[in-house]
């Protein structure tokens, strides 16, 4: 049984990574089709010396060699036209080097909560993970935070045995969450970890997100802000990358009467960037929807 499992973790994150089975085929097709034209020619070359090896059975094998090079040329044709189609509708699709996106672990679950109490904010993250690799010892997290304080030492919870402070590249704060013991290939862990207090969270943009750059089966986002958030609108949205300037997909919504709001993402495309955003301030207008496409669910 923990075979099975493991092997489908390694097919979903291969899925994941390289795409369809159909896709890769139409790849290599258009990729290497004078190749292949090159093959069959030498194939007909040789059912043409073959069938030409008995004075009687020249005229056949001319007409099999002529249907094979007509066959051929409509192919390499076909291919020629289609390649240049691909090549055009190109910028509508991107991909990823091999190398760059192996993956350690898969996500089977990531939950970040985000709560205001009397105190201040409250930021937890709790995820489930699968090792794909032997002897799994931990995990790299980064963050971004926008208020005031800057030293926010992250605090260890469930499975965490030490958090160790990275270094800083741009906007970006690297930790590594090292667990409480090794996790091996196929086995799965749940962890916890949170942030100190935050109480200048009104000085911070109010927004909650996440990216999905390893495999990722779920992603929860819950947020509580309070009773006096009752009804005010909070925006979810799904981005190519951080820096996208056009959401791919987003919604408006309203908090409950609790000022809360939970979002679930089943299977997140990987490589994205999903975010919720809101305003601190209640008598503010309605908070505009970065995209031009249709409004749709999210969690489609």
């Amino acid at each position: 049984m923990l075979r099975r499992k493991q092997y489908a973790a390694e097919r979903d994150v291969m899925n994941e990574e390289h795409g369809s089975v159909v896709g890769k085929v139409i790849n290599i097709l258009l990729g290497n089709a004078w190749g292949i034209g090159s093959v069959l020619i030498a194939i007909s070359s040789a059912i043409f010396l073959h069938l030409t090896s008995n004075q009687q059975n020249n005229q056949t094998g001319l007409m099999v060699l002529a249907v094979i090079l007509v066959l051929v040329f409509i192919f390499e044709a076909v291919a020629l036209i289609a390649r240049t189609i691909w090549k055009a509708r190109s910028y509508k699709s991107y991909y990823y080097p091999r190398a760059d996106i192996k993956a350690d672990y898969i996500i089977l679950s990531k939950e970040m909560c985000y709560c205001i109490e009397k105190d201040g904010l409250h930021f937890t993250r709790k995820m489930k993970i699968r090792s794909l690799v032997p002897s799994l010892q931990g995990i790299k997290d980064k963050y971004f935070w926008t208020g005031d304080k800057k030293d926010l030492p992250l605090v260890k919870g469930k499975n965490v045995k030490r958090i160790v402070p990275g270094y800083e590249i741009g906007i970006w704060k690297y930790n590594d969450i090292l667990f409480s013991a090794p996790l091996e290939k196929g086995k799965e862990m749940e962890l916890t970890y949170s942030w100190p207090i935050m109480d200048d969270y009104l000085t911070s943009t109010a927004f909650l997100s996440t990216s999905t750059e390893e495999p990722t089966k779920e992603l929860t986002f819950e947020i509580v802000l309070g009773s006096r958030y009752a009804d005010a609108e909070v925006i979810l949205e799904e981005f190519r990358s951080i820096e996208g300037a056009r959401a791919i997909s987003a919604s408006r919504c309203s908090f409950n009467d609790a000022g809360g709001y939970t979002w679930k993402v089943p299977h997140p495309k990987r490589f994205r960037f999903y975010r919720m955003r809101w305003d601190w301030q209640e008598d503010a207008p309605n908070i505009p929807l970065v995209t031009s496409l249709p409004t749709t669910d999210p969690e489609k």
